[in-house]
């Protein structure tokens, strides 16, 4: 029975040290894992902080970015409002544009009556002005006849142009561009430098052209 005991407490003994020893294997080898944990614990760590630095920067960013478009979209509508009152003005304008348009078609169409019967009375003052330049051209010729008659009446000579082939005065040839004017006192053929003036003589009250030498007689 001693024997026996003894056993027993031998192997007591030994199962306490061989737990004692798996006691102190278990606590090195979670001593390790402890350590090993807290290492790849440390190393996630810093691999999440250095994801949440990256995070939060792409965040900042995305922010920033954010805020940006926020304020390009305000001024987008700023320009969108500045846009639609600048199509309000000038749809006005273009209202008042059309009713101008209106107002001067209609004004155009009154002026085209008003220039058609101002036409009309032109064409009707032409005709009139027409038959006064004849009545003139014909009184003209009655005039010119009457003056020859008077001075042949006087016994002064009327020259007739194809007999007057230079100025009676200063004797230049007559030509296209020096032309011949009778006086009307003398009858006689001069340029128009020479019987430029003008003055009333027997035979008409109005004055009439004269050479140098008459309108100095007539003058006195």
């Amino acid at each position: 029975e001693i024997y026996a005991y003894e056993q027993i407490k031998l192997l007591l003994l030994e199962t306490r040290i061989c737990y004692e020893n798996l006691l102190i294997f278990f606590q090195e080898r979670m001593i390790e894992d402890k350590s090993h944990l807290e290492k790849k614990i440390q190393l996630l760590k810093i691999e999440y902080e250095g994801q949440i630095d990256t995070t939060n920067q792409k965040l900042t960013e995305l922010s920033a970015a954010l805020s940006k478009e926020n304020r390009e979209i305000e001024d987008k509508e700023l320009q969108m409002n500045t846009l639609r009152g600048e199509i309000a003005v000038l749809e006005v304008t273009l209202q008042n544009s059309q009713d101008q348009q209106r107002i001067l078609s209609e004004r155009c169409i009154a002026n085209d009556d008003e220039i058609q019967l101002l036409r009309k009375k032109a064409g009707e003052l032409k005709e009139k002005l027409d038959e006064a330049e004849s009545a003139i051209v014909e009184l003209g010729q009655v005039n010119q006849s009457l003056q020859v008659t008077y001075i042949r009446n006087q016994g002064r000579r009327w020259t007739p142009d194809k007999d007057a082939l230079e100025c009676s005065n200063c004797s230049r040839q007559f030509s296209v561009v020096i032309r011949r004017h009778h006086c009307r006192k003398c009858g006689e053929v001069f340029c128009a430098e020479c019987s430029a003036k003008q003055a009333s003589t027997p035979s008409s009250r109005k004055p009439v052209r004269v050479c140098d030498a008459c309108y100095k007689d007539l003058t006195g």
